[in-house]
């Protein structure tokens, strides 16, 4: 019951290589999705101009507590290359 309270407005969001065609498939089928996450299909991906990359969220602070929050096989991971801008 507690599941079913706190589960309510859950929604169903799908991503990985959505594309047009594969939109179309997943709605042919009536696979229950809400939304699409297209991602880098909007971008041109080729030759120079390659912006493909993945920037997902895998741990949330709630009340000043972190809980990872990660798809499966996803982790936090410190990358030297990278320089805090603010």
């Amino acid at each position: 019951e507690a599941a079913r309270d706190y589960c309510r407005n859950v929604k169903i969001v799908v991503s990985g290589g959505f594309n047009p065609e594969k939109t179309r498939r997943f709605e042919k089928l009536g696979v229950p999705v809400d939304i699409y996450a297209v991602g880098s299909w909007l971008f041109n991906n080729n030759g120079g101009t390659v912006t493909d990359f993945t920037g997902d969220v895998v741990r949330v602070k709630v009340h000043g507590e972190w809980i990872d929050m990660a798809k499966v096989g996803r982790k936090p991971l410190d990358n030297p290359n990278l320089e805090r801008v603010w």
